[in-house]
């Protein structure tokens, strides 16, 4: 519809004055307004980076592993502290040295000592300290602070293994530096508590779980010679940290040669067995004979002579080079490993699911046979081997041999290279609380492993019967031969009112002549109290069916005295001395040993042993610091205390200085002729609550 256009005075076509019109228009070229035109010149104004500043100084440290072990090894971080003149410095920059070990690196500001602390985590709360540690100039590449990482094991018989129950502890220069509560329930991983060289706690650091101990090597170029590692089957007591002294920590601990320490790193290989198509075979080294071979191998020399019948006759006649067969090929094996590699679906490393799919397990499971790497499942890499599972051979009828690591560990040497220790294991423990080395435990091949228990394997009550043998085991392999005490003995009197009114009288005299006035102390609790008050000794007054008795601990000072009196005597065939464990008195050899022995003299007062069974309150009251371990002990005790009750011609006077051991060889015969092998631990049970059998 057409609209009127006031302009034009008619009417047109509607306009939409939204819609753009397009114009053609033409401009001729003008060549002398080109001319005159000014070119537009962009402008460019550099921008001015900022330069940062090469530091002058760097500092560096050592660490003696390969720089693709460092996660393995779990070295901690390390950091140079805050100073006046510049900020904390935790940023390394990482290479290898000549050696093959790690080399960490911070750029350094200011030339002036700084403090190093090696933590195991950011702030965890639980550091080495070093002190005056100094920079040197850029480009360098010289520590003069280095470290190296262990592994520690005890010794069990020829062989060495892992503990799963216990405390590790590190000294430098005789002061606690850090516990290590190992894990329990069969793992040999351990974690970090709180305690340090003043105080001691339960409380750990984190629930990060390690493997291995980071030593100092050098500090200001200087070896730290005077290091120990202790194991003690269970955690040190406060009293025993306050009564450390140089001499116990190098009499129960592992004094460390660290030089030894390292040079172990360069160790070679021993040659070992070889297996091919399912023979296995032993090149002879020199050095070796037929005999000692065939002990290593878990055979015996006519075994070893049949197998490789040219010995026949000539068994001292042996040649470096030659080949023996240990084992005739048998059906097939399967597999017990899993070598790490790449998915070929997705172009990546496998996963611990994708891994553990294949062999029917739970990645949880797979994780579980492979503790090294519980701490971070993710530094699992291509070319890594998994341990899966036993090995199964179709053949079961044959026998497993027995075999020893190549090294042999009872020797005074106490540092090993991994590579010559591991063995094939015909079952994961060595002991209830020692694990078997197994060449499937992931641990670098150059490791050094440090036997911290050389001279015996103490015993963990926990785990242990009465007598001492372990179940599980057939003949004369069931004998634990070597044991260790990790307390002092503690020696108890049980004495009746007249035994101890006359060692009181004769004691006290000796104690404070000058202020002792006779009816000065009229009863029983008068008098031990002084006794309390004067002397180290503790006590406690017990009215047993309707007697007055007297307990006492911390009486082996002053033992003579009481020797000296005339109702209780060494001469007196009433006096009778239950030991507990003591290994100085011949013909205990199958009596039950305990990480805390007791010694228990009576006279007259025979009901308060009895009575002490079902009593640990009375031997909290004695002060005794593992009253625990003494109450199973003395719940075992029962069997003695019965037995010399109903045999009394079986009790042996203390003058004659023999241990009542008989009650324990009728346990003994007990547990092997009737077959029953839970008889003492069953007699143990009955006398102690659960609670306590489980803490």
């Amino acid at each position: 519809m057409k609209v009127w256009d006031e302009k034009l005075e008619k009417f047109v076509e509607p306009v939409d004055e939204a819609t753009p019109k397009f114009v053609n228009a033409y401009f001729p070229w003008n060549e002398e307004l080109a001319k005159a035109t000014k070119v537009d010149v962009p402008h460019y104004e550099p921008v001015k980076e900022k330069q940062t500043k090469t530091a002058a100084f760097e500092y560096s440290i050592e660490i003696a592993c390969a720089q693709d072990e460092l996660n393995t090894y779990q070295v901690g971080v390390f950091s140079l502290g805050k100073t006046k003149e510049e900020a904390n410095i935790s940023a390394w920059n990482k290479t290898q040295n000549e050696k093959g070990f790690t080399l960490l690196t911070a750029s350094v500001d200011v030339d002036e000592s700084k403090t190093l602390s090696r933590e195991f985590f950011i702030s965890s709360g639980s550091a080495m300290v070093f002190d005056d540690v100094k920079p040197v100039k850029q480009g360098v590449a010289h520590a003069t602070e280095s470290f190296i990482p262990v592994k520690p094991a005890v010794q069990v018989g020829e062989r060495l293994g892992w503990p799963t129950e216990g405390y590790f502890y590190h000294f430098i220069d005789d002061a606690l530096v850090h516990e290590y509560k190992l894990m329990g329930n069969g793992k040999w991983a351990f974690q970090v508590t709180q305690s340090t060289e003043h105080h001691l706690s339960d409380e750990l650091t984190s629930t990060h779980q390690y493997s291995f101990i980071l030593l100092p090597w050098k500090i200001d170029s200087t070896v730290v010679a005077r290091q120990h590692l202790l194991y003690l089957p269970q955690k040190m007591t406060t009293q025993q940290l306050e009564a450390l002294t140089a001499e116990w920590i190098d009499e129960n601990g592992c004094l460390l040669d660290i030089n030894e320490i390292v040079e172990t790193k360069k160790e070679k290989a021993v040659e070992r067995e070889k297996e091919s198509n399912g023979q296995v075979t032993y090149v002879i080294q020199s050095g070796d004979t037929l005999s000692g071979i065939a002990y290593k191998q878990g055979l015996t020399l006519p075994q070893l002579v049949d197998l490789n019948p040219q010995y026949q006759g000539k068994e001292d006649h042996i040649q470096v080079g030659d080949t023996l067969v240990l084992e005739e090929a048998e059906t097939d094996i399967i597999s017990a490993e899993h070598i790490v590699k790449i998915n070929p679906e997705t172009g990546v490393r496998e996963t611990w699911g994708e891994i553990a799919t294949l062999y029917g397990l739970a990645a949880k499971a797979l994780l579980d046979l492979n503790p090294i790497y519980e701490q971070d499942p993710s530094t699992l890499k291509i070319g890594d081997t998994l341990f899966i599972g036993d090995k199964e051979k179709a053949n079961e009828t044959k026998q497993a041999r027995k075999t020893l690591p190549p090294v042999d560990v009872t020797k005074e040497k106490k540092v090993f290279s991994w590579a010559n220790l591991w063995s094939e294991p015909q079952s994961p423990t060595i002991h209830p609380v020692v694990a078997t080395l197994h060449k499937l435990d992931s641990i670098p091949k150059n490791t050094t492993v440090i036997n911290v228990r050389a001279k015996k394997h103490g015993i963990n009550p926990k785990n242990m019967y009465w007598p001492a043998y372990d179940f599980t085991k057939e003949g004369d392999d069931r004998y634990f031969d070597e044991v260790e005490y990790t307390d002092e003995i503690t020696t108890l009197a049980a004495l009746s009112k007249a035994e101890f009114d006359e060692f009181f009288t004769n004691a006290s005299h000796v104690i404070a002549a000058k202020d002792f006035v006779v009816g000065l102390y009229p009863t029983v609790k008068d008098k031990l109290n002084f006794l309390i008050k004067n002397t180290s000794m503790t006590g406690v007054v017990r009215i047993v069916d309707g007697q007055e008795s007297v307990i006492l601990n911390h009486i082996k000072a002053y033992f003579p005295i009481l020797e000296k009196g005339t109702l209780f005597s060494a001469s007196n065939p009433q006096i009778i001395k239950w030991a507990f464990g003591s290994t100085a008195l011949k013909g205990a050899s199958r009596f039950l040993t305990l990480s805390a022995p007791t010694e228990i003299i009576v006279g007259s007062a025979l009901n308060v042993v009895n009575y002490m069974v079902n009593d640990e309150l009375t031997l909290r009251e004695l002060k005794i610091a593992q009253w625990q371990i003494v109450v199973r002990l003395l719940a075992t005790a029962g069997v003695v205390f019965v037995a010399g009750v109903m045999f009394p011609t079986w009790v042996v006077s203390a003058s004659a200085g023999v241990t009542f051991t008989l009650a324990s060889t009728a346990v003994y015969f007990i547990d092997t002729q009737f077959n029953e092998d839970t008889f003492s631990k069953g007699l143990i049970e009955h006398y102690l609550p659960e609670e306590l059998l489980n803490d």
